[in-house]
């Protein structure tokens, strides 16, 4: 059991007990729970943390660790009085880590605490899960919803029935740039759009994907450039990249797995973000939202709330079960028309960035206004 963070509370005590999967292993859902604690203990919450991973590779040890983790979690928060810690946080899981969820909200009821869902999924948002369903009733009508987007509250709703208190963040919450701040991109030539892709390297995060399209501008003559980062998950990403750079020597670069500064440099450098995922569970990726506040176009399947992030003026959202290559190349028929695309894209896709990030900031302060009052 740790506690960090300081505390604006009576007798210096925690207020909130804090039940997440916090790196390693670096996924989107560890990054933003991180980011979720190290904001409200910015804000002055007092936070009893539990990391719930199972750290490492996946295995016997891995799965122990989550076992014991959770017990250890439920155990504070049965026997953490409700005059002390009155909220329980926990991002909602997949699969049968669920069943911790249950376990942790259960225990949070019996104790009358009240508990707050940090929704991180379309997968039982997109299908009914009874799992979930069952955690929801768990929870009760008190819960705090915190969802990614309009889109994924309405379909909650839809799937599980009416949703009391609900909170929007969407992923540009966690994005370090400032409102202001300018973006320039480096630009080796400008007669040439350069496109990136940054992910977990995976067939279903769409890393073929973004080869394809490559491949089908290049042999239409386009002066492209595609450059890619992030660690490769799978043989099979593996070898479709080393392939692809021997195709591509002079128009395709891997840049290997990037720090924040390798970061900031790579969304400089691109014109156009490529985020074909075919991730069943993808929600609101950081990347995109991260991409758009360097005011880059973005071409995307629509999963998620990609869908409601990405309109006309800001890129090209692609339906899943559309030809992702066949659609981009629709829309940019030629390289005029790319240059175009990326130019008229960037300064939307920035404003859209910060509408978004400033509705979360509000979001965030709704947060810190119940634990506050209760």
């Amino acid at each position: 059991m740790k506690t960090i963070g300081t505390t604006a509370s009576l007798n210096r005590r925690p207020s909130l007990i804090v039940c997440a999967q916090l790196p390693p292993p670096m996924d989107g859902l560890a990054f933003a729970s991180q980011k979720m604690v190290e904001a409200m203990m910015a804000a002055g919450v007092s936070v009893l943390l539990f990391n719930m991973s199972g750290g490492g590779q996946r295995g016997a040890g891995f799965y122990f660790r989550r076992i014991w983790r959770s017990l250890r979690a439920a155990a504070a928060v049965v026997t953490t009085a409700s005059s002390q810690i009155r909220f329980v946080y926990m991002p909602v899981s997949a699969g049968l880590s669920l069943l911790f969820n249950i376990m942790i909200a259960a225990c949070a009821r019996i104790r009358g605490k009240r508990i707050i869902l940090h929704h991180h999924s379309f997968s039982y948002v997109d299908l009914h899960d009874h799992m979930v369903a069952l955690l929801l009733r768990v929870a009760g009508r008190g819960a705090v919803h915190i969802v990614l987007c309009s889109c994924m509250r309405t379909k909650l709703e839809r799937v599980y029935g009416k949703i009391e208190n609900s909170i929007g963040l969407s992923s540009d919450f966690y994005s370090k740039l400032n409102a202001d701040a300018s973006v320039d991109r480096i630009k080796e030539d400008r007669a040439t759009v350069v496109m990136g892709h940054l992910s977990n390297l995976s067939i279903e995060k769409g890393l073929d994907l973004c080869i394809d399209l490559h491949r089908a501008l290049i042999r239409r003559g386009d002066p492209v450039k595609l450059v890619i980062g992030g660690p490769c998950l799978t043989a099979d990403a593996e070898q479709i990249l080393q392939r692809a750079q021997s195709e591509f020597p002079e128009s395709l670069v891997y840049l290997g797995p990037l720090d924040e500064a390798g970061k900031d440099a790579f969304y400089r450098l691109i014109d156009v973000f490529l985020f074909p995922t075919r991730y069943r569970v993808e929600a609101d990726p950081i990347v995109v939202s991260d991409a758009q506040a360097y005011g880059l176009a973005t071409i995307a399947f629509s999963r998620g709330c990609l869908g409601e992030r990405i309109d006309d003026s800001v890129g090209i959202a692609v339906p899943p079960e559309s030809d992702f290559v066949q659609a981009a190349v629709i829309r940019i028929p030629d390289f005029s028309s790319l240059q175009a695309f990326a130019n008229s894209c960037g300064h939307s896709a920035r404003l859209r960035h910060l509408e978004l990030r400033s509705s979360a900031d509000t979001g965030f302060a709704g947060l810190m206004e119940i634990l506050a009052a209760e």
